[in-house]
């Protein structure tokens, strides 16, 4: 066999090798990220408030399963923080950080949700920046790859 010969076959084998290991990985991630079953969200959130009014959202979450689900986090988009400081939840928080790649700010609760109950969540939030916020946050409902997107919206008047 030809050395040039032998050079392409190995570049075709890692080529194939690579595109393989880029389909699987892309395989398992997105059988990780599946929507959760058996929840349902309500929001309740003022839509109009004033520069610098402190408010609450109130976000309710039902599980309908015939098992306890996770209540992982609660990941709000980047868009809505940057008018609205969320300055405490109940029940608390257990840590708060940003993930810069996906621009969201989360608040990770790992609250038990008994079946067939409401689990809710309050935040408590301070008006920032006049604006429309106009956004949307994740609810990680198991782990933080199964998640619900819900929209929020809040206006800041001068």
């Amino acid at each position: 066999m030809k050395k040039s010969t032998t050079i392409i076959l190995i570049c075709s084998l890692v080529v194939g090798v690579g595109l393989l290991t880029c389909v699987g990985g892309i395989v398992w991630m997105v059988s990780l990220a599946r929507e959760p079953e058996n929840i349902v969200i309500r929001v309740d959130a003022p839509l109009k408030v004033s520069n610098g009014e402190q408010f609450v959202v109130t976000i309710r979450i039902e599980n309908t399963a015939d098992r306890t689900q996770v209540l992982h986090s609660i990941d709000i988009w980047d868009q809505y923080l940057a008018g609205i400081a969320i300055v405490g939840t109940e029940p608390a928080y257990r840590q708060s950080y940003h993930v810069p790649i996906d621009n969201t700010q989360v608040f990770e609760f790992y609250l038990d949700m008994p079946p067939r109950e409401t689990t809710t969540v309050t935040l408590h939030a301070t008006a920032v920046a006049p604006g429309d916020f106009n956004s949307f946050f994740d609810a990680c409902i198991n782990s933080d790859a199964s998640f619900l997107t819900y929209p929020i919206r809040t206006i800041v008047k001068e």
